[in-house]
């Protein structure tokens, strides 16, 4: 196991700015996952991590050694591709071994450590068998023992599971969680994806423009967003502009809690945190907004409406396991129950915390 220290890292490809000033510690054992949209400067981050970019100025630490000199395939680190990256000639076991080939192990070594590997990502008794024979799946668990099998001090994995289904996507990152645990290799792993990112991460960091816009444990991201942007990206939300709210909206009485003027202030809500009631009701706690549903629609285990309070103002509420007369037609006129301490308050101008 190994930490990783980046200090001030900054990477320019023509016209655009990579990496702006990154500076993040990912403790020893940590599963560290980069999350952002595309373009965002995740995988350039990865990459350069890796040694596959040379970073224009900054520092890389590994266990406080810096390697920002240190070519790519003496940096201790193992890579696993989005495109799995196996080669079509030859058989799984060749695949694996090939890293431990390079570096010259002896043959009885790395039948022993193949073997193992491949017994770690559920793929014993596949060793002769050619890429073309295997599913999606199964040809990124050679990518993943291939990574593993060198023993490096960090892994580091590139979108691994964009390329497969829905349904093996959810399989494949219990099984890389469950590994990584169990092996207690530090691993950095770069997503799109919100829901992998949350299921997967000790610590996420959630990046936009080459910066990284905060850094924290899933239920921090998600519950505590440092800023608009990420509370946008991570999970769906409900923003409002402050301007946008009139007294027939009956939002007003939450800005004042805030102490800021309406033309400066966006509010936000997670659909769950809403409910919807047939009645106007009062209290100190929570605040009802007449509206009518727009759209309503049956997802399993929740019903999404979305809903048109006027004034510009749509909002989206999610109903958890719902009972069959929670489906209300379009049309139908209810109220919007927001509870008060469920909001975010967001700055209009700079999209920071409030």
């Amino acid at each position: 196991m190994a930490s990783i220290e980046l200090e001030k890292i900054n990477k320019n490809f023509p016209g655009v700015k990579a990496l702006n000033s990154i500076s993040q510690k990912i403790g020893s054992g940590e599963f560290f996952t980069l999350l952002g949209p595309s373009g965002c400067g995740k995988t350039t981050l990865l990459r350069t991590i890796a040694g596959f970019y040379q970073q224009d100025s900054g520092h890389i630490y590994l266990s406080d050694k810096v390697i920002d000199n240190v070519p790519a395939f003496k940096r201790d680190t193992g890579m696993v591709f989005q495109s799995y990256a196996v080669f079509p000639h030859m058989t799984v076991y060749e695949n694996v071994a090939f890293g431990l080939k390079t570096r010259k192990v002896n043959d009885s070594e790395i039948k022993k450590r193949v073997l193992k590997a491949l017994e770690q990502v559920h793929l014993s008794g596949y060793e002769t068998r050619t890429p073309d024979q295997l599913s999606g799946g199964q040809q990124q668990r050679v990518g993943l023992a291939r990574a593993m099998v060198i023993e490096p001090k960090v892994l580091l994995m590139d979108e691994p599971l964009s390329n497969l289904d829905a349904k093996l996507r959810v399989e494949m990152r219990t099984e890389i969680r469950n590994m990584q645990r169990l092996l207690g290799i530090t691993t950095v792993y770069v997503t799109h994806d919100q829901e992998e990112a949350l299921a997967i991460s000790d610590k996420i960091a959630v990046m936009n423009f080459g910066v990284i816009q905060q850094v924290g444990t899933p239920w921090e991201i998600y519950k505590e967003p440092a800023n608009l942007f990420v509370a946008s990206f991570v999970g769906d939300i409900n923003v409002v502009n402050g301007a946008s709210l009139g007294t027939e909206v009956g939002l007003t009485s939450i800005l004042v809690d805030k102490n800021q003027s309406k033309e400066n202030i966006n509010i936000a809500i997670r659909p769950e945190e809403l409910s919807i009631v047939t009645k106007e009701v009062s209290g100190a706690e929570f605040s009802c907004i007449p509206g009518v549903i727009e759209k309503s629609s049956f997802i399993g285990s929740l019903i999404r409406y979305t809903v048109d309070c006027g004034n510009d103002v749509i909002l989206t509420v999610e109903l958890h396991k719902p009972q069959s007369e929670a489906l209300m037609p379009n049309g139908t006129s209810i109220f919007v129950k927001v509870p008060v301490k469920s909001i975010l308050y967001f700055h209009s101008e700079t999209g920071e915390r409030i």
